[in-house]
């Protein structure tokens, strides 16, 4: 009789057990709108993505600067400064996502990549095609990196189970060859009756619409990661600030410039079209 649990106690225990049950249900009308809100976002993003990649060097290649065609190591150039921007300015873009949120860097990114396309439709400016490739970098980096950023956050604050992740992500990235193939067939459409610089001036609509859809239905999360990034700074684990990192990025790729070479490599064997664009 002392040992026996009163039916109170008992009554207690068995709904705290339900309630916990209950926040680790999966629940499919919040993932339902999970997914429709990343994917939507996701493709749209890669519909921009795909355009541009066959078309970057007829683009370069039509470009004169003091009355002379761009060579082929100018063209290189352009290219490369593509994907130095990354290793030059990583560290502020990684600050940055921690402080606003995938959220904001999405939107950022999307019109970093419009503004990298749009340069290249019209101005023969070594400066601006320059700045135009870099911003195309950052802001690849970031339309790439940003939507699944949100989803992971997204999913955890909803207290939904981890594995929907990878299967969210494994959906989206199962109908991106589908994807690629539209783009193709539409980039090709624009350029047989505008011009090779048309995939250019299209793919920023698309990017357009993914960062309204992004302002109008995505959540913020960038308070979680506030809170990760001031973790990391008391835990002294960042001791160097942003600039002093870049700088001696900058500082190594001019000591040793085949380590740039060593990083278009890397980038171009997981993600070969890439090196296109």
């Amino acid at each position: 009789f002392f040992f026996s649990e009163s039916p109170i106690a008992v009554g207690d225990r068995n709904k705290v057990s339900s309630e916990k049950a209950n926040s680790n249900e999966v629940k499919p009308r919040i993932i339902r709108r999970i997914k429709w809100k990343f994917l939507s976002v996701f493709w749209l993003l890669r519909i921009a993505f795909w355009m541009n990649g066959p078309y970057l060097q007829p683009v370069l290649a039509s470009k004169e600067f003091n009355g002379k065609s761009a060579s082929v190591s100018l063209i290189s150039k352009f290219v490369l400064m593509q994907f130095a921007a990354l290793p030059l300015f990583g560290a502020l873009i990684g600050r940055f996502m921690d402080r606003y949120g995938s959220k904001i860097g999405t939107i950022v990114g999307a019109i970093s990549y419009a503004a990298g396309a749009l340069s290249l439709t019209t101005n023969n400016s070594l400066f601006v095609i320059f700045a135009g490739r870099c911003l195309a970098g950052l802001g690849a980096f970031l339309i790439s990196n940003g939507p699944e950023n949100w989803l992971i956050s997204t999913i955890g604050a909803e207290g939904q189970p981890v594995p929907l992740i990878g299967s969210i992500l494994g959906r989206g990235f199962a109908f991106d060859p589908m994807v690629a193939v539209a783009a193709g067939e539409l980039a090709e459409h624009f350029v047989d009756h505008q011009g090779p610089t048309a995939p250019f001036q299209v793919a920023p609509v698309f990017l357009g619409i993914a960062a309204g859809l992004v302002i109008v239905f995505w959540g913020n999360d960038y308070n979680e990661n506030r809170t990760r990034a001031k973790n990391l700074r008391e835990g002294n684990r960042i001791t160097k600030t942003t600039w002093s990192q870049m700088k001696e990025v900058l500082d190594e790729i001019r000591a040793n410039p085949k380590i740039l070479n060593l990083e278009v490599f890397n980038v171009s064997s997981r993600h070969p079209c890439k090196f296109l664009l």
